[in-house]
């Protein structure tokens, strides 16, 4: 797809063309996408990012935005029995070009296209699943949209399937043959999607402390009073303190 708009994390003004990497050997492009030294190196030089603008990406235009196209993957949904078969494959491929056109023409969007993206990526894997959220994009020329907005997709989709996943280790592995390794046609492919499985697999650990941190401040608040006011009161704070201070979305 030329001209798919790819981004940096929080703010750029680049894009990248498919059209320019036909001279690029597979060879090469297999190398891009386990070339993890050369990402890190890459990113360890590039200047430090804006601050995420919330009340943008809170603001009824991005809300309806992120609804309008949250439809549209699951639209031809209803007709297929199961996630993959035609009638689904076109909403993710649609949705991330129409994506990459308003990244190209907006430049506040791109500012802060990659938590939208993640956002996006979240609510396809909720409605599709891992097989779904991907239909008609791995193995084929359109998967360099999984790398708009660096990958934002991807991650979406990969983080929510292993913060929930019973075995996050075993749910990481499958995703890695099924998912990663094929995006090695596209550049930096791989390592998007092995940046995923770190963003799902930290949610996941981060999951099981908080359930652990807040039974902890539960039970300490029981065992220090023993009337029930005090008791609520202690408990209250506890909770106040976990949502406020603990507050945590993954992007």
């Amino acid at each position: 797809v030329a001209g798919a708009a790819i981004g940096v994390w929080g703010g750029g003004r680049t894009s990248w063309s498919g059209a320019g990497d036909n001279n690029t050997s597979n060879a090469a492009k297999q190398a891009m996408g386990v070339a993890d030294h050369a990402k890190a190196a890459e990113d360890a030089r590039a200047p430090p990012q804006p601050l995420l603008d919330e009340a943008y990406l809170d603001s009824p235009e991005i809300v309806a935005l992120l609804s309008s196209l949250t439809d549209e993957l699951t639209s031809g949904s209803s007709d297929s029995g199961s996630a993959g078969t035609s009638s689904t494959k076109a909403g993710p491929l649609s949705v991330l070009s129409q994506t990459s056109d308003r990244m190209n023409a907006d430049d506040t969007f791109l500012d802060n296209c990659h938590h939208f993206v993640h956002r996006l990526g979240r609510a396809a894997y909720r409605a599709l699943g891992v097989e779904g959220a991907f239909a008609g994009l791995l193995g084929t020329d359109d998967a360099i949209l999984l790398r708009v907005c660096n990958g934002a997709y991807l991650h979406g989709i990969i983080e929510t399937h292993l913060k929930e996943a019973d075995d996050p280790i075993k749910a990481a592995l499958e995703l890695d043959t099924s998912v990663c390794v094929p995006l090695r046609n596209v550049p930096l492919g791989t390592w998007e999607c092995r940046h995923g499985i770190g963003h799902g697999l930290i949610q996941h650990a981060r999951n099981e402390r908080d359930e652990q941190t807040i039974s902890d401040a539960i039970a300490s608040c029981q065992n220090k009073y023993f009337d029930i006011p005090s008791t609520r009161a202690c408990e209250n704070g506890a909770w106040m303190d976990f949502f406020v201070s603990g507050r945590y979305e993954g992007g």
